[in-house]
């Protein structure tokens, strides 16, 4: 009776500060992880895409800002096809990123781990990558005891008869500074590590999803600081595969305590620190994304409550025995998608997140703390708010061209090509269909822009006109107004 109470109780609240960020060159941004430094500053990875008619992603960026939302730095990285970033201090306050990397453009290489070490002030220190041999997939990474951090995910073989891909779980220890420990491979097939987070003990807790073609399974596994399997647990069981999971937990003084959702919802579990005394419960928001301790009685998991089009963020605090405690919802734009929740030394919590805008174009890195109990903290918020969508159309001709093709904007003041770019507020780039950039034309104005763009009659087209060098082939443009973005596709005949 008392979760079906809590299920009626939705609050609303203002976050402390927010921090909108998108990463020079790119269209979409979303921030998948966040930190707290020893010093108390605070590190967001924003995972970056362009959108080439797909969206390519391109890399990962870094902003760093203090307790009060002051931004101090930030730091954009090149890598290719760079996805599922986290972020993880270490003991002298240094960030080490981790994610995946893909050897070659357009998925047509092999997946490796990504490491790389930045310093707190945000120089790049090395950069390292693990290849198992086949496609190595990480989806988590936490600090262990000494200076041990430990990345989590699957590996699988692509060149297979398979309809679904076997998976199988892989764990690998590194140091600080980069050196392999050790690493393990289960032999669990179908088997996915989604989460890792250590225990006081030494130990490791791997939250593992099973998707095979029949059944669906959740089990929490424990094992040894030196990758040894010491026992695992199940947690969820569905008769059906389900296409789409997320899974996240945190090792509590109390316990072990996952937030999650499946096909009819989201859900909460959690059990003793020896896989003993399961629970389970079904959650009040549509999904949920991550959980994090807030006290020795509770804690929250991040999610969203609404469907596509007008999501909101949501945090609900439960007790450690699954019973809800409130649901507070953070209205903000549009459209938000969670990412991860953690709880700050000074016991605010600081949430990684993206916006997406009603075009569903320019996504939004969103960085926003609260306090412990969702209520709105002294402090300051971003001045800078989300510009409004600009309404481009695109057209270029002739098209196959075979000299120059002009570049039409409509509902935008266009002069021309020019290296003068002191009133440019926007760009058109041209790719070739591997991603590289073949020609950058600044867009310039008279008029100035904020919520929208500045109309007038005739617009003038731009003209490009590629170099002797360029090859006959397609290429793809896009053209970047403000936050905002469209693309479209040229053929050059020579």
């Amino acid at each position: 009776m008392k979760s079906f109470i809590g299920l009626l109780l939705f609050l609303s609240i203002s976050f402390a500060w927010v921090i909108e960020y998108r990463a020079p060159d790119t269209d979409n941004n979303l921030f998948r992880s966040v930190v707290e430094l020893p010093s108390g500053n605070l590190v967001w990875v924003d995972n970056t895409q362009l959108d080439l008619g797909m969206p390519i992603w391109n890399g990962y960026s870094l902003l760093c800002a203090s307790s009060c939302g002051d931004t101090l730095w930030t730091r954009s990285f090149n890598s290719n096809e760079c996805w599922n970033t986290r972020v993880v201090a270490t003991n002298d306050g240094d960030i080490l990123v981790a994610g995946n990397m893909n050897t070659e453009p357009f998925w047509t290489g092999d997946v490796e781990y990504l490491y790389h070490r930045v310093s707190g002030s945000g120089d790049s220190l090395w950069l390292n990558f693990y290849d198992g041999g086949y496609d190595d997939c990480l989806l988590g990474a936490c600090h262990g005891n000494g200076d041990s951090v430990y990345l989590a995910g699957y590996t699988q073989d692509r060149d297979t008869t398979y309809t679904l891909y076997p998976t199988f779980p892989l764990v690998v220890c590194i140091s600080e500074d980069g050196a392999v420990y050790w690493s393990s491979t289960f032999d669990a097939e179908y088997e996915r590590i989604r989460d890792i987070f250590s225990s006081p003990d030494g130990s490791l807790y791997l939250i593992t999803e099973n998707v095979s073609m029949d059944t669906f399974i959740v089990n929490l596994w424990n094992i040894s600081g030196s990758g040894d399997l010491n026992w695992t647990t199940e947690l969820y069981f569905s008769p059906a595969p389900i296409s789409r999971f997320y899974i996240r937990g945190i090792a509590h003084r109390n316990g072990v305590f996952i937030a999650g959702s499946s096909i009819g919802g989201s859900f909460t579990a959690g059990c003793d620190h020896s896989g003993g005394s399961v629970w389970w419960r079904w959650g009040c928001a549509n999904v949920f994304y991550d959980v994090e301790q807030v006290d020795d009685s509770t804690c929250v998991a991040l999610g969203y409550v609404g469907t596509s089009g007008s999501r909101d963020l949501a945090l609900t605090w439960f007790r450690l025995d699954g019973d809800t405690i409130r649901t507070v919802v953070i209205p903000y734009i549009h459209d938000e998608w969670p990412y991860e929740v953690i709880r700050l030394s000074n016991g605010n919590l600081a949430i990684a997140a993206e916006g997406i805008p009603l075009t569903r174009a320019n996504h939004i890195a969103i960085a926003i703390v609260v306090d412990s109990l969702g209520n709105d903290v002294p402090s300051k918020i971003s001045d800078s708010p989300l510009l409004q969508p600009v309404r481009l159309s695109l057209h270029a001709y002739p098209n196959p061209f075979n000299s120059s093709v002009r570049i039409l904007l409509e509902d935008f003041r266009g002069v021309g090509a020019s290296d003068a770019r002191s009133g440019q507020v926007g760009d058109i780039k041209i790719y070739d269909i591997t991603g590289q950039l073949v020609a950058d034309l600044p867009v310039p104005s008279t008029g100035g822009y904020g919520k929208g763009v500045e109309s007038v009659e005739g617009p003038t087209p731009l003209i490009w006109e590629p170099d002797k060098n360029i090859e006959s082939g397609i290429y793809l443009l896009r053209v970047s107004i403000g936050v905002e973005s469209i693309t479209g596709r040229v053929i050059f005949l020579k």
